[in-house]
């Protein structure tokens, strides 16, 4: 079977597999001569997508939403872009927008079907912007479980473009008179503080208050929290999320 008219969507690290190329403009000049592809959309998580045919390029920003379930995510973006495209008959550039839009929409409420592109509640949020800067990672790390949930904080934050100081890594362990400074003159200097708290790290909590003391805003994971534990954080205006992606995501693109 041949299809009259090709678009192929991916990944920014599938389109570099894809093609076997270095670079992506080089991967996507080689899947549009090769495959004979009408259009080439490259997902670029939270820069949004890049849009390319034979006349161009042209990016598509991720939208802002107040949390983010991010399993099937990728599957609705490109039956979003197809229903536009295909079915509707818009142009590439317009679909990948009803596109995000729509993915924005289901990160969001987990809900579907697609609402169509005529559908009052699709375009009406703001566009993302990384934010970027300095973050301080606070968590507790004396067991195997905080330790590995803290390394992957680390690595997810650095992928969404942010800058991490995180005592463990970046100081080591030490006394009370090695540490305690330095944790606090890198709270002072940094943006924004990412703490993950789980009711067993006064440590943690201490940072958090110094923090919004200081006016940092701190975004906060708050798994298995009693209501009790979340006075400080809560009184002091800290953002809190329960959910470890979205918080992850809110801390990326805070304005």
């Amino acid at each position: 079977m041949k299809a009259k008219r090709l678009a192929v969507i991916a990944n920014r690290g599938e389109m570099l597999k894809l093609a076997r190329a270095s670079s992506l403009e080089e991967a996507v000049r080689s899947v549009l001569a090769s495959e004979g592809a009408e259009v080439v959309v490259v997902k670029d998580g939270i820069d949004g997508a890049i849009v390319y045919d034979r006349d161009g390029a042209q990016r598509v920003p991720a939208y802002k939403t107040k949390n983010v379930f991010s399993l099937g995510s990728g599957d609705v973006f490109v039956a979003a872009f197809c229903y536009a495209w295909a079915i509707c008959g818009d142009a590439a550039a317009n679909a990948a927008e009803f596109a995000s839009q729509s993915t924005a929409n289901y990160v969001e409420t987990r809900t579907l079907p697609i609402a169509p592109p005529s559908a009052s509640n699709v375009k009406l949020r703001d566009a993302v912007t990384k934010a970027g800067g300095k973050i301080y990672l606070a968590a507790p790390f004396r067991e195997a479980g905080q330790r590995m949930l803290l390394d992957d904080a680390r690595s997810q934050l650095q992928h969404l473009g942010m800058q991490v100081f995180s005592p463990i890594h970046d100081i080591g362990p030490g006394s009370a008179e090695l540490v305690v400074q330095q944790d606090l003159a890198a709270i002072r200097q940094c943006d924004a503080v990412f703490a993950i708290l789980n009711g067993s790290s006064p440590g943690t909590v201490f940072e958090v208050g110094y923090a919004r003391a200081l006016d940092k805003p701190v975004f906060c994971v708050t798994q298995n929290m009693r209501d009790v534990d979340l006075k400080l954080p809560t009184g002091a205006g800290a953002h809190l999320h329960e959910d470890y992606v979205s918080a992850l995501f809110q801390i990326a693109w805070r304005s």
